[in-house]
């Protein structure tokens, strides 16, 4: 790690930093930080609404621009597909294939790892979980790639993850996969919850 430049916007209550499909950093929030006395060298830019900060900076370290070594993915297995929630659905323990692309025929995928989406405030990222997968197979002539799902629910609970591939500390651009089980679906979020217990009480 190292220390790179200073933002130059207050960050405390209320704030939130997280991780976005393409690698970037989204930096948000501040809560009543008018009201904090600041010594940081060379000032600090305060919210022009003076309570709420409502100005978004994106930060995107050094890696994240070496575009010619980011490896791409390029389709998922189609039979993973779920037409549902229109995502692929990685199983545990089972092979799961995607192709992907390189700019240099000399470089490959060196890892493949899970991110669970960030859910982040008061400067605790609530859902933070990185899952490394095991390479099956690596076929650098046709770019196809073959990964092992993680092995339990304890390793990488159901839900929906952003699926990261690297080319040593670069990474490209991440494709969203479901684990099965009981994650929540799609619908659930779009439509209101059924009253099971009025259901139950009328039958």
């Amino acid at each position: 790690m190292r220390l790179m430049s200073r933002s130059r916007i207050p960050r405390l209550y209320h704030s939130t930093a997280v991780l976005t499909t393409d690698g970037s950093i989204l930096v948000a929030g501040c809560d009543r930080c008018d009201k904090y006395w600041w010594t940081t060298p060379g000032g600090i830019s305060k919210s022009p609404t003076s309570f709420p900060e409502y100005r978004i900076e994106v930060f995107r370290p050094p890696s994240w621009f070496n575009v010619t070594a980011k490896p791409q993915i390029e389709s998922l297995d189609p039979e993973t597909w779920d037409p549902e929630d229109k995502v692929n659905v990685m199983q545990y323990g089972e092979q799961f294939a995607l192709t992907y692309s390189m700019f240099y025929a000399t470089h490959s995928v060196t890892a493949a790892v899970l991110v669970s989406p960030g859910s982040t405030t008061h400067s605790t990222n609530m859902n933070q979980r990185v899952v490394g997968l095991e390479i099956l197979v690596q076929d650098m002539d046709s770019r196809r790639l073959v990964l092992k799902g993680p092995p339990t629910i304890n390793i990488a609970p159901p839900g929906w993850y952003m699926l990261f591939l690297l080319n040593g500390d670069v990474y490209g651009q991440s494709a969203w996969v479901r684990l099965p089980g009981d994650a929540p679906r799609m619908d659930s979020f779009l439509t209101p919850a059924t009253n099971t217990a009025a259901s139950t009480r009328s039958s």
